[in-house]
């Protein structure tokens, strides 16, 4: 009996445990019935701003399909903000670029339920991107 019971509660174990969330980044559209994902990533760049209500559509779409969205904002330099690439995270702290956060963030308010906001990603490849300032520290 005590086999018994000790095989139940590992079964039991075994199909109670957390399985991983997966998500995805779906660009082309591929995975959009796939039901097993618990994410959907979506890039924003900060020129869709310019754009009424150009990132709230996309958060609900991606809850009509039962997943969390990850917005992954690239803070790409507005021209007319900054001219020059390498006075971008200043113009950031300066308040030159909060027009554009209160944008984003207005149509994630709009949408009401749980967003991942991913800033500035891959912060260390700093050949690439303007936001990325220095290699980490070992």
């Amino acid at each position: 009996m005590t086999s018994l019971l000790i095989s139940l509660i590992a079964a039991m174990v075994i199909t109670t445990q957390a399985q991983p969330a997966l998500g995805v980044y779906d660009y082309a559209q591929t995975f959009t019935a796939v039901k097993n994902m618990s994410y959907e990533q979506i890039w924003d760049w900060w020129d869709t701003c310019d754009y009424p209500n150009w990132l709230l559509p996309q958060l609900q779409t991606i809850e009509k399909r039962a997943r969390t969205p990850i917005v992954c904002v690239e803070p790409w330099p507005i021209s007319s903000i900054t001219p020059n690439a390498t006075t971008l995270l200043s113009d950031i702290v300066y308040g030159k670029y909060d027009n554009v956060i209160r944008t984003i963030a207005a149509d994630i308010k709009k949408f009401g339920s749980p967003v991942v906001v991913r800033w500035g990603h891959e912060m260390e490849a700093t050949a690439r991107y303007p936001w990325a300032c220095k290699q980490p520290s070992a």
